[in-house]
This record gives structure tokens, C-alpha cells and sequence, in this order.
């Protein structure tokens, strides 16, 4: 029997007997489409959980004191020196606060930090620029603010160059982060971040300080400095970003 004889019989099966032949196609093409839904859902919720693991940062090692432990911002050259994965830090001390902007207020996290703060947290910039260590260190009142501040305040038109008062005291908008969205119930987007004074004149300054947080990036996390990490922060107190 040649191809065409063999296609010839198939097609005169499949019309002699057409309800059976056609809920077999419509079992094939369930079947299919069901496994492709599937697949399709478990690659989106894959992508999605890994977005919001990286919008925390993949490499990053968070520090918080207990009691009347204190870690203050001179540790972290100590804790770089002695954790060698350890290549960028940052103290915060944040505190809930109400922002007044042109004839807008919002209840939102003001968060002082230092330069590198925003880049440890991988932030991008949408308009305007990040404080820098000059910033910091000439103790200006500049702020940078998340997309939910920029929409809530500004109405996402205008904002650098603008001020914005908090606690009684104005800071100069110079720049805007770009929207990281929510992870793990907190909106990245919902901050205000402040470089310099001191972070013990800020904390001092807030009504209720958190005690301060060493945020230290690595490119690689392994048993060994996560052991090292360990002892140094039960040996000294001091914290960073690593370079694997």
C-alpha cells in the first residue's frame, strides 16, 4: 500500500465515523492547550518570584542590632577589612515620616543613608541624578525620592529641582528612582532617601530612630564568608558590598 492509499483509507475512516473522530481532535487539542496553560503559569510565577528576589538583591546581606547593641557608620571599614567578600555598605536609619510638597501631603518612609545605598540596591535613576559622597560630606539638603512619592506629590510631572518638607525642615528634590515595585509586602517605591548629615545627627533628629541597618552587598554567597560575616559581626560590629 503507497502513501496516497494510505491516505485515502485514514480520510474515509475518519468520515465514516465523524462524532468519534471529532472529539478525539478536541481531546488532542484540550490536552495540549492544558499542558501549554501550564508550563505558561509556572514559567510566569518562576519569573515573578525571581524579580522580587532581585529587587531585594541577590547578594545582599542585611545587619540589625539587637538590645543595646549599636552599629554605627565607622564599623563598616572595619567589617570590610575583615570580611574580604565585603566591597560596599551603607548605614540606614529610617523612620516614618509626613511629606509636604506644593499642596500635597503623603505618609511615607524617610530613610537616611549613604551614597552608595542606592547603588547597593541596584535603584535606577528616571530623572535627575543620585546623591553623591560630596552630597554627603557638604551635609546638603538634597533628596531623592521613589516613583510612589514622584505620584502621590507631584502628580508625576516636575518634581526636580522642587522641595519637599519634612519634619519641619525642606530638602531639594534632585532626583527620581525609578519604580522597583513590591516585594515581600514592602513598596520600594514608597521612600525617601536623604544623604548626610551624620546619620547620628538624623537619628538623633527622627522622634523614634530604628536602630541602624548595615546593608553589604556580595557577588557570591558561600558557607566560608557567610561563617566569616558571622564571626565578625558576634567579634566587632562592622558591615558591606562584596567582590566575589
Amino acid at each position: 500500500m503507497n502513501l496516497f492509499e494510505s491516505f485515502r483509507v485514514a480520510v474515509g475512516a475518519l468520515m465514516t465515523n465523524k462524532l468519534r473522530s471529532v472529539l478525539t481532535m478536541l481531546g488532542v487539542i484540550i490536552g495540549v492547550a492544558a499542558v501549554i496553560s501550564l508550563v505558561s503559569l509556572a514559567q510566569g510565577a518562576t519569573a515573578r518570584i525571581e524579580a522580587q528576589l532581585t529587587a531585594l538583591g541577590s547578594n545582599l546581606i542585611m545587619l540589625n542590632t539587637q538590645g543595646f547593641a549599636r552599629l554605627i557608620p565607622q564599623d563598616i571599614p572595619s567589617l570590610m577589612e575583615r570580611v574580604g567578600t565585603l566591597t560596599m555598605g551603607s548605614p540606614i536609619v529610617g523612620q516614618p515620616a509626613t511629606a509636604k510638597a506644593r499642596n500635597s501631603t503623603y505618609d511615607t518612609r524617610f530613610e537616611g543613608v549613604s551614597h552608595q545605598y542606592l547603588e547597593i540596591r541596584n535603584y535606577e535613576t528616571l530623572r535627575g541624578r543620585f546623591f553623591d559622597e560630596q552630597d554627603v560630606s557638604s551635609r546638603r539638603k538634597v533628596a531623592v525620592i521613589g516613583y510612589t512619592i514622584f505620584r502621590e506629590l507631584f502628580g508625576e510631572q516636575g518634581a526636580i529641582g522642587e522641595t519637599i518638607n519634612i519634619k519641619g525642615q525642606t530638602f531639594n528634590v534632585i532626583g527620581i528612582a525609578a519604580s522597583k515595585g513590591s516585594s515581600m509586602g514592602q513598596d520600594y517605591d514608597d521612600r525617601i532617601f536623604r544623604g548626610g548629615p551624620g546619620l547620628a545627627t538624623f537619628r538623633t533628629w527622627c522622634s523614634r530612630p530604628n536602630r541602624p541597618t548595615l546593608p553589604a552587598q556580595r557577588q557570591a554567597i558561600s558557607h566560608e564568608s557567610s561563617r566569616r560575616s558571622s564571626a565578625a559581626r558576634h567579634g566587632s560590629s562592622r558591615g558591606v558590598r562584596d567582590g566575589g
